[in-house]
């Protein structure tokens, strides 16, 4: 058996009514059972988003600094945008 520890947690009370109905339910057999499943689960996500989050962050820290450094070059205007009315709205002046 793997070596354990045991915690006093405190929950909101919406959290606390789940961990009660996943039991009440059967799909647990303990509010332990319950807490290590959602633990590994969590687990599970930070190692799956770990290396993405560490690109995004990074991708984030360059524009920063390209922002900083002036780098970065103004956008060109989307001529969609500026499309006649008339594309967009039929004779009667409703949404088409």
């Amino acid at each position: 058996m793997a070596e354990t520890e045991r915690l006093t947690i405190v929950l909101p009370a919406k959290l606390a009514h789940a961990v009660k109905t996943a039991i009440g339910e059967g799909r647990h057999y303990s509010a332990s059972s319950v807490i290590q499943e959602a633990m590994r689960e969590w687990q599970e996500r930070r190692q799956v988003g770990g290396p993405q989050l560490a690109d995004v962050h990074a991708d984030i820290d360059r524009r920063l600094t390209e922002i900083a450094s002036r780098r970065v070059t103004p956008l060109e205007p989307d001529t969609s945008v500026t499309a006649p009315r008339h594309r967009f709205f039929n004779h009667s002046g409703y949404f088409a």
